[in-house]
């Protein structure tokens, strides 16, 4: 040990050496020397240094465990190790145990690991105070013309000897990433602290592009202005309906651009809106309305055959909206015509009578696929939609003047949050489709010039 911690040390000395050179100041020779010194040696001793167990840290196994073999020498996992099946409290080893056989280690053995680490933070000390001492005592009698240099050549020998480049190398490789989360959190931050909900964000770009297109569907365009009409409409016939804070609203319709209106304009009077699968039927689509309480439930006409199958078993207390590709259409037995409602209702944000939505509220639920069971409903808040929009798009670096293109369900996440989340809260545009399609896919990106 001895003999490699001097070939180290002449090593490193050689090399501060040729670096005091360059500046042509031989008294920092000695002082790097001195370091050079006592660094390495402070720090093999703290690698040489065995792992220390945490007496707090303890787990109490119950006394009745399944057998464990070891595959590879077929002994059962008492022969192993001690102690395994029993209620005494054991020490966690944060690295490795002590080699003397024994649980606990020897007296003998802990009173020379303690010598070892007191000396250890001894010589760490000693050598940081002779470097600075030396520093001082150089740029007090010489100058500091004399004493920068010593000050700098200090720095590089503690950068170098004590490890820290590693650090350093780190923080630089990884520097972008941090930053793009330093910008999340502070894009998080003040949504919160201005209480904004996603309406609020969009009402912001539909007056500062309100004829950009924000939703492309099956080759019509939606600029900003009439995504925006559209959810206020909605929003004055539910609010004139009597619907409030706090009510939930149930919606089942296909991909289109309504879809995604008509959840941002219930948002707008603090509903909470249920997105329902559309493929879902019977018991599993009565579960889905049962199990979050609707109030209502909006469905579209290509669905209405779906919802008259379990009409007569729903909640005598859901009222039913039927959306229409155009008005004045018939609708099923007890349900409105949500459709022609719209026609009449105005494009002004409903204000009289209406709580406005806070930052952290409600704002839809999204469900499980239900692969081990019915669906199960996950509350998604304005913070969180917020939140999971903008960490996708700051990570990838995505941009207003970007064009999405998302085949995907609008009522999951990836559809609904991580793509339709960039034309609300970020004002790009979103092309979608009813359901996915290979042979399409490609050709939908070029034509609609998709990035």
């Amino acid at each position: 040990m001895f003999h490699a911690l001097a070939l180290e040390t002449c090593s490193r000395s050689v090399a501060l050496y040729h670096i005091c050179l360059s500046f042509s100041h031989s008294y920092v020779f000695f002082l790097s020397l001195s370091l050079s010194l006592s660094l390495p040696f402070a720090h093999r001793i703290s690698r040489s240094l065995p792992r220390i167990e945490l007496d707090w840290c303890v787990t109490s196994l119950p006394d009745e465990q399944p057998s464990i073999v070891d595959v590879e020498k077929g002994q059962p996992e008492n022969e192993l190790t001690r102690h395994v099946a029993g209620s005494r409290p054991r020490p966690i080893s944060l690295v490795e145990p002590f080699a003397t056989g024994g649980d606990q280690p020897s007296s003998k053995s802990v009173s020379s690991d303690r010598f070892r680490l007191v000396l250890l933070y001894v010589l760490q000390l000693t050598s940081v105070g002779a470097s600075i001492a030396a520093v001082v005592l150089i740029w007090y009698y010489m100058g500091w013309e004399f004493g920068l240099p010593a000050l700098l050549i200090t720095l590089v020998a503690v950068f170098i000897a004590s490890g820290w480049w590693k650090w350093w190398h780190i923080a630089f490789v990884t520097a972008p990433r941090d930053i793009k989360y330093i910008k999340l959190l502070g894009l998080v931050r003040k949504h919160a602290k201005n209480n904004a909900t996603i309406g609020d964000i969009f009402a912001e770009f539909v007056s500062k592009q309100p004829e950009k297109a924000c939703l492309i569907f099956e080759g019509r365009s939606w600029t900003f202005r009439e995504v925006n009409d559209y959810s206020n409409r909605l929003a004055n016939v539910f609010h004139s309906h009597g619907y409030k804070h706090g009510d939930v609203v149930g919606l089942l319709q296909e991909n289109r651009p309504e879809f995604v209106a008509t959840w941002l304009g219930l948002s707008k009077l603090g509903v909470i809106v249920p997105l329902i699968n559309h493929n879902l039927r019977k018991n599993a689509l009565i579960h889905s309305v049962t199990v979050a309480n609707c109030n209502a439930l909006i469905y579209g006409e290509a669905l209405a055959d779906a919802v008259a199958e379990i009409a007569d078993t729903l909640p005598s207390a859901v009222a039913l909206y039927q959306v229409n590709e155009v008005a004045q259409k018939p609708v099923l037995a007890n349900a409105k015509d949500l459709t022609t409602l719209m026609q009449s209702a105005s494009k002004e944000l409903p204000v009289n009578g209406v709580k406005k939505p806070n930052h952290h509220d409600k704002l839809i639920y999204i469900y499980t696929s239900g692969t081990t069971g019915l669906p199960k409903a996950a509350v998604i808040t304005h913070s969180r939609y917020i939140f999971i929009a903008a960490a996708i798009s700051l990570v990838a670096g995505f941009r207003a003047d970007d064009t999405f293109y998302t085949p995907l369900p609008l009522y999951h996440t990836a559809g609904g949050m991580m793509s339709i989340g960039q034309a609300l809260l970020f004002g790009a545009t979103v092309v979608t489709r009813k359901k996915f399609s290979a042979s399409q896919f490609f050709v939908d990106c070029q034509k609609y010039n998709c990035t």
